[in-house]
């Protein structure tokens, strides 16, 4: 029988689709991907080779991260918060490549010189917070699709006598960010801990991406792995992601196997499951972050006392405990 490609039969009208071959279309499909991944590449390189200043390339090596340019091609649909106003998208373009925001504040809440790269790693607020949490919140909406006894914030158990000897997170009350069962076999209990890091961050900038994605998860490895082998049993899988939408290596592992999970349970095409991922996360980061941009820090002042050391009885009445 001989095999066409489902373009000859459209070409020919064909209306009998027996000899239709879907393995030999997904081979040219696969080819036609190669070619346009060696296309991109080279025009990377080109433009590359003409920018001028160590920012701006920094700034092209982290967008070039995968699935860090999804915001720009997912479909704006309102209903999963994937629709921008005209401010906020450009915004995320001036991050994108490392372009000044226009009407941002000059100085921080904090007193200090405000910058995109202050306002993305600035605790004042609660911003950097609210996009762990979000985030967070997003893998463990993932993982009840397919796992069982998904837990927020878990806390581990203690450690008691012969169990000392055991380094990294050792305290009391000790929690990671999510636990759940079945991910990796399916009673085997799994903790997560999430991290979003800003690689531009003066701390950072002199390390590449991947090297710095490593040297953080090994860094979670080494606080909550051997209490999760040792103590509970069970494993741990550190989640690392960077503003720009960059996945660390087992993260990456991670939305892997949940894609597949999901995909032998709902009987959707893998690609388009991981798809939805890359992109539901990338939103989740982009949200955030043009929340810090723009977000109220409010203003320090030295008069006015906080909230929390005054009096609400502002004129205190004057007492008298004499008996009458």
């Amino acid at each position: 029988m001989v095999t066409k490609k489902l373009t000859e039969l459209i070409y020919n009208q064909e209306m009998d689709l027996n000899n239709y071959s879907k393995e030999e279309q997904n081979e040219v499909v696969k080819t036609l991907k190669t070619a346009r991944e060696i296309h991109l590449q080279k025009q990377y390189n080109e433009i590359c080779q003409q920018l001028k200043g160590p920012t701006t390339s920094r700034h092209m090596e982290l967008i070039k991260e995968k699935g860090a340019g999804s915001w720009l091609t997912c479909l704006p649909l309102a209903s999963l918060g994937y629709c921008y106003n005209k401010r906020e998208f450009r915004d995320s373009m001036c991050l994108r490549y490392g372009w000044k925001i226009p009407d941002t504040p000059t100085y921080c809440g904090c007193t200090k010189k405000n910058s995109v790269d202050h306002t993305l790693i600035c605790p004042k607020g609660g911003y950097t917070i609210m996009r762990h949490n979000n985030l967070r919140d997003v893998n463990a909406e993932f993982q009840r699709e397919v796992c069982h006894d998904v837990v927020i914030e878990p806390m581990m158990i203690p450690i008691e006598g012969e169990n000392t000897e055991i380094s990294g997170a050792t305290e009391d009350g000790a929690h990671p960010d999510i636990s759940s069962r079945g991910l990796w076999s399916p009673f085997e209990r799994t903790f997560y801990d999430v991290q979003v890091i800003h690689p531009n961050a003066p701390s950072y900038r002199e390390k590449k991406p991947k090297q710095l994605l490593i040297e953080k998860e090994k860094g979670k490895m080494r606080k909550y792995n051997p209490r999760a082998l040792q103590v509970e049993k069970a494993t741990f899988t550190p989640l690392l992601y960077t503003t720009y939408g960059g996945w660390g290596p087992q993260a990456t592992r991670y939305h892997k196997r949940l894609a597949e999970i999901m995909s032998n349970k709902t009987k959707e095409e893998y690609a388009s499951i991981m798809n939805h991922m890359r992109t539901k996360i990338n939103m989740s980061i982009q949200r955030s972050v043009l929340m810090a941009v723009r977000g109220q820090r409010g203003r320090p002042s030295t008069f006015v006392k906080p909230l929390s050391v005054t009096s609400f009885d502002i004129i205190p009445q004057s007492m008298s405990y004499e008996c009458y």
